[in-house]
Parts: structure tokens; sequence; C-alpha cells
């Protein structure tokens, strides 16, 4: 599953945590979840909460892709 967040410009804590059920329901189906050209305030976000340490990040569509081609 990729999710692009490229145009998202805001996150709360609700957005995070869909995130963090989203990437562990991927995982207890041997599924991978990558998440797209975070904004850099998305992107900060992630790492002052130590996500980028669970969730995989991509710099473009085309490398989340391939990334998980890659896996299967």
């Amino acid at each position: 599953m990729v999710i692009d967040l490229s145009s998202v410009e805001s996150c709360d804590s609700s957005g995070l945590s869909t995130l963090l059920v989203a990437n562990r329901l991927m995982g207890s189906v041997s599924g991978s979840l990558r998440i797209v050209c975070p904004s850099k305030k998305i992107l900060t976000l992630i790492k002052i909460t130590q996500l980028d340490k669970v969730l995989k990040l991509s710099n473009s569509l085309d490398e989340a892709m391939s990334e998980l081609k890659l896996l299967h």
C-alpha cells in the first residue's frame, strides 16, 4: 500500500495514529506500506515522533512502487 502525503500540509495525532494502524494492518497480512513525499512539515513531525524508525518513507511514487515490487 502506498499513501501519498505530498499534498498534506498538517497532521495531528489522529493522522499519525492512522498511519500506524495502516502499517500494522498491512504487516498483519504480510503486506508493506510506503509513505510518499511527505512535506517538510510532515516529515519533521514524523521524525520528532520517531515514526521514521517504524514507517517506510519514499521520496516519490515511482520509488515507492519500485521498493514494493522488490519485496513481492
